[in-house]
């Protein structure tokens, strides 16, 4: 991939600076008004998809939907409202990596 991506970049450097500007301003522009719809008393990823994509309806007619979609979904965010948990977690479990932090009660 590094290959395809020197030779590419090595063809056009002035294009991909461009491309990464105009990007980061996208990005940052959805992302502030994204957060601005979030409830911060109740945030859920699924609300996160959701507003980011109505963002992307408002500023671009949807031009993006289908790659936000996919980045969404490749880390299954978006499909279910997390509630309590009800059951313990499995010995499989993430959460007993010892790179998880659990909050302490104070």
């Amino acid at each position: 991939m590094q290959a395809l991506f020197d030779k590419a970049f090595n063809r056009n450097p002035h294009g991909f600076k461009e491309a990464l500007l105009l990007t980061r301003d996208t990005l940052g522009t959805y992302l502030a008004d994204t957060w601005l719809r979030l409830d911060p008393d109740y945030l859920q990823y699924a609300a996160v998809a959701e507003a980011f994509e109505v963002v992307d309806r408002e500023i671009n007619g949807g031009k993006y939907l289908r790659l936000i979609r996919g980045n969404f979904a490749m880390r299954d965010i978006g499909y279910v409202r997390v509630g309590p948990q009800l059951t313990p977690p499995a010995e499989s479990s993430h959460i007993r990596s010892v790179r998880t932090l659990v909050p302490h009660a104070w």
